[in-house]
């Protein structure tokens, strides 16, 4: 069967949550398994971000990490200053919001740039926000 991407990512997480699911752990050990799959669901997010600019959120993935009004107050001030998206004047927030994605990694905000992609693997280019 050929399944899309979103779903080869949805039957990915179903896997690591029902492997997970088979053993029943200590205290400690079930502290380790939040830690594993928080960050299987972080490099799951990256490597979906990085590909496609996917404007329904995936169920799996929760709901995003980066508040509404840190993504307004971002997006307002790099409609001013352009200051990881250099080439973009003459667009407003609203535009780059769409253009862009904004995501809370690894408690960092990234910003996906769509438009500047890797020649190689077609990666969006990628930036770690100072908060």
């Amino acid at each position: 069967m050929n399944h899309s991407r979103l779903t080869r990512y949805e039957i990915l997480w179903d896997f690591v949550e029902s492997e997970l699911a088979e053993f029943t752990c200590s205290e400690k050990m079930q502290k380790k398994e939040a830690d594993f799959k928080e960050k299987v669901l972080e490099s799951m997010t990256l490597d979906l971000y990085l590909r496609d600019n996917v404007k329904n959120r995936p169920a799996f993935l929760g709901e995003s990490k980066v508040e509404k009004d840190v993504a307004s107050e971002f997006y307002k001030k790099e409609a001013e200053e352009h200051k990881y998206l250099k080439d973009y004047e003459g667009y407003d927030s609203r535009q780059l919001r769409k253009m862009t994605h904004l995501e809370r990694l690894n408690g960092k905000l990234h910003l996906f740039d769509y438009r500047h992609r890797n020649k190689l693997n077609q990666d969006a280019a990628i930036y770690i926000i100072e908060d």
